[in-house]
């Protein structure tokens, strides 16, 4: 997929900075001691403690159990894994970059508008929902970002996610075989690491194939596809994307609309709008094109279908304030604005000039994008909330 991107020096400088900074963010997390997810990962699980069992999500966290038992240094652990997660930002960088240059036919060689894809790819791994208040303290609850980055879980997973995403839309646009076998082999990895968005794939894809392919092979090949996927989540751990080695699971599952959102939004229109800004001006301002565009109606199925599972389902019990159903709504939120990018570039390139309501949606983005950035520092004084 990378073999359409021009200008192969400027790519490895992007993958270079993109790995280098996120490095920096996650060796601040531990050497400032702010309190996230990763830390807590790795203390639950690190050799002497019991190595952890085999929950439905327990590869990261058995990772974690062996390294911290070859190298019981915990000076080292922070170093290895605040490597292991910036490669994996760099990896969801480099796979997000390859869909949007895959996407577009780059004319004459255009090294202007090749840049900006560069620049919108770089500045996708670090968008953010918009604050919704001057009280820094609360930037991140109640909002939905397309990324995070005190998660250890989500992080990792995120590059499978894509990949598993981009196979079912390979397959809707023209099945075979070896597309479906190619979702099948990510949505393995994603049930070991953090299988929250499996759910929504379970229900979009075969909706999708459906609507396309009505009662047809490529149909029943994605509702069986959505079978496996239901096998795989009925377990104790049904559908909760938590659980590791000392995690007491207390509760279960309830349905109520907005019960945890309304603990972390005083207003739920704001929220989605500080969420969603920049892809709500890719549809509003090329309505006719995006109801047109596969790929990005893909995307925001998978956002609708993961918002209402978070709206409608919540844990009880101690883990009734986790919002363990947001995880799902994260990544759908980056592959939603993966996919705007895509969508938006693409109607750049067919024009070949940029006009008012280009710049409102760049603007939009770049508003994302410095969101994100002012996040990192808020994070690093006030905490990742």
């Amino acid at each position: 997929m990378l073999s359409n991107i021009p200008d192969r020096k400027l790519q490895r400088y992007a993958d270079l900075g993109v790995f280098g900074i996120s490095f920096l963010v996650f060796a601040a997390i531990f050497a400032l001691h702010v309190p996230t997810d990763i830390q807590v990962h790795i203390q639950r699980n690190s050799y002497p403690n019991p190595a952890p069992g085999f929950m439905t999500n327990f590869l990261y966290y058995w990772l974690v159990w062996l390294v911290s038992y070859l190298v019981p240094s915990q000076t080292f652990l922070g170093v290895f894994f605040s490597a292991l997660l910036a490669f994996a930002v760099m990896w969801k960088y480099k796979l997000s970059r390859a869909l949007i240059f895959e996407k577009l036919v780059l004319r004459d060689k255009n090294q202007t508008m090749a840049r900006w894809m560069i620049i919108s790819s770089i500045g996708l791994v670090f968008a953010f929902s918009l604050p919704v208040s001057l009280n820094l303290a609360d930037y991140y609850l109640g909002q939905f970002s397309p990324n995070i980055w005190h998660n250890s879980t989500t992080i990792v997973v995120m590059p499978f996610v894509i990949l598993a995403f981009y196979a079912s839309y390979t397959y809707l646009l023209k099945p075979a075989n070896g597309s479906f076998g190619l979702l099948i082999l990510w949505t393995a990895l994603i049930y070991i690491i953090k299988p929250s968005i499996l759910p929504v794939l379970a229900l979009v894809f075969p909706l999708l194939a459906l609507s396309r392919y009505p009662l047809k092979r490529p149909f029943w090949m994605a509702a069986l596809y959505s079978l496996l996927v239901i096998l795989m989540l009925i377990t104790p751990m049904l559908f909760v994307a938590g659980g590791s080695a000392g995690r007491n699971e207390g509760g279960g599952l309830a349905f109520g609309l907005f019960e945890v959102w309304s603990l972390y939004s005083d207003n739920y229109l704001v929220s989605l709008l500080a969420t969603l800004l920049f892809p709500i001006l890719c549809v509003v301002l090329y309505l006719k094109k995006a109801k047109e565009h596969l790929l990005l109606s893909y995307g925001w199925t998978t956002w609708l279908v993961a918002f209402l599972m978070f709206a409608f389902i919540h844990e009880t019990g101690q883990f009734f304030k986790a919002g363990n159903f947001g995880w799902q709504l994260i990544m759908a939120s980056y592959l939603l604005f993966l996919t705007s990018v895509i969508f938006f570039n693409k109607q750049l390139m067919k024009k070949g000039m940029i006009e008012k309501k280009d710049k409102a949606i760049m603007a939009a983005f770049l508003l994302h994008v410095v969101s994100g950035a002012v996040y990192l520092v808020k994070m690093m004084f006030l905490g990742y909330q």
